[in-house]
């Protein structure tokens, strides 16, 4: 007699076998780089414009919140890398 395990409910039609959708920090910092061009590029209205911009500054304090830009580096790192001195 075979015993079936499963790990949470599985709604009808849904396969528990398919991958699970994932997003990750490199995926939103693409994100944002798409909307600064195409605002660069006056691909949105301007009644559009608001709701773009609120959205852009959620995603934008969200991604500096979690992953502060690569130029602000520990004061600790510059001094890590330099040769010991005789």
């Amino acid at each position: 007699m075979e015993s079936q395990v499963q790990n949470g409910p599985v709604a009808e039609g849904e396969n528990p076998s398919a991958p699970q959708p994932e997003l990750s920090i490199n995926d939103l910092l693409q994100v944002r780089a798409v909307v600064e061009l195409s605002v660069r590029r006056g691909s949105f209205q301007a009644n559009e414009i608001s709701t773009v911009g609120a959205i852009y500054d959620k995603l934008n304090n969200f991604l500096n919140a979690v992953a502060p830009p690569a130029s602000q580096q520990p004061a600790g790192d510059a001094t890590n890398n330099q040769a010991p001195q005789a």
